[in-house]
């Protein structure tokens, strides 16, 4: 029986077979696949690209390149989430082929990689820093939102002081929270003309899809079910697919909707071109008081915008500057400082945010 290793890149026989594939950490991208046999010419290329370990397959216990390892030991905390990403990516994928073929979920490998995932994303605040470091854009879109609404709705859990177990089974309903549109075609998901009734009628049973997959998944609580389920209910009643209003809606369902539409609405679509994060962040704020649960999006909006200082950014005249200040009540409206002039743009209605550089 072969044993995997993970092995210092000098140790490493020629000929040796790679157990996992091996990622590019400024990029994410794929560098050489699983069950590649290493060549001199490979191994020249992985020291150039600073790639120091690899996972190999070790026939021998005794064998000189089982070294007992771990990632932790070897990655630092931007590598080890990059690497965590794209085993969660992997999982998920699998998970959405298993519905495809009409087979039930087995969660064990999506589990314990979501474990490892929120052990390294937890450790600090700064969400942003690690959305922007794991570049997913050459996977499908919704494998990709489902991440990111997973990372975002596990630092809300952890700022409203959630246990340990809370915030993996709310992490778990994000991740999963899309599982339905495994069911809805490709053709009305990938459209990139504005759907027809009809096919927004068939997207909209992805919930209901969703819950009924989750509900009889060995491993899956009834809440973390819930937050598939109502993800598109609104504070107002205005959602689907009940139209029920606050009171009604599971807390995780509320916190993974704030997180659907900041993702969605600042992620590049087939149909619809990306939006700025402030002007994202400006329209939550409005739909706090209506359509979003006001202390799960306020909450999430002052959290983001303490990372925001220091980014350079242009304005709605075209003139680029830096946030220097982040106003506390209106953390949307920060100050910003164009050459020599400061425009508190919770003040001053004439500008905004129009991108972040």
């Amino acid at each position: 029986m072969s044993i995997l290793a993970i092995v210092n890149l000098k140790d490493v026989k020629v000929g040796s077979k790679l157990s996992k594939e091996v990622f590019d950490f400024n990029t994410g991208r794929i560098i050489l696949s699983k069950g590649t046999q290493l060549s001199e010419r490979h191994m020249e290329q992985l020291s150039l690209m600073g790639v120091h370990f690899v996972e190999v397959e070790s026939g021998e216990r005794e064998n000189r390149n089982e070294t007992g390892v771990t990632i932790e030991d070897v990655m630092n905390l931007e590598e080890r989430v990059v690497y965590y990403t794209n085993k969660l990516v992997e999982n998920l994928n699998e998970l959405y082929e298993m519905v495809k073929n009409g087979k039930k979920l087995i969660l064990n490998n999506i589990s314990k990689t979501l474990d490892s995932v929120l052990e390294n994303i937890l450790v600090n605040d700064d969400i942003m820093e690690k959305i922007r470091i794991i570049d997913l854009d050459d996977i499908d879109y919704t494998l990709k939102h489902s991440i990111h609404v997973c990372f975002y709705s596990a630092m809300i859990g952890k700022w409203l002081k959630y246990d340990n177990i809370r915030i993996k089974q709310l992490s778990l309903s994000a991740l999963l929270h899309d599982i339905g549109k495994a069911k809805v075609p490709e053709y009305i998901l990938n459209k990139p003309e504005k759907l027809t009734e009809k096919e927004y009628e068939i997207v909209k049973k992805h919930v209901i899809y969703g819950y009924n997959i989750l509900k009889e998944t060995v491993g899956i609580s009834q809440a973390v079910a819930y937050g598939a389920l109502q993800h598109h209910e609104r504070e107002n009643g205005s959602g689907y697919p009940l139209g029920i209003t606050s009171d009604q809606i599971h807390q995780y369902a509320k916190i993974i909707a704030v997180c659907d539409i900041y993702d969605a609405m600042t992620s590049q679509r087939v149909f619809k071109s990306k939006k700025s994060l402030f002007l994202v962040a400006d329209m939550i704020h409005r739909d706090s008081f209506g359509t979003l649960d006001p202390k799960i999006s306020l909450l999430f909006l002052k959290n983001l915008s303490k990372f925001y200082v220091g980014n350079a950014i242009r304005l709605n005249d075209g003139r680029e500057g830096i946030i220097v200040y982040i106003n506390r009540n209106e953390p949307t409206k920060p100050v910003v400082k164009v050459e020599e002039e400061y425009i508190d743009l919770s003040t001053n209605k004439k500008f905004s945010i129009e991108e972040i550089l």
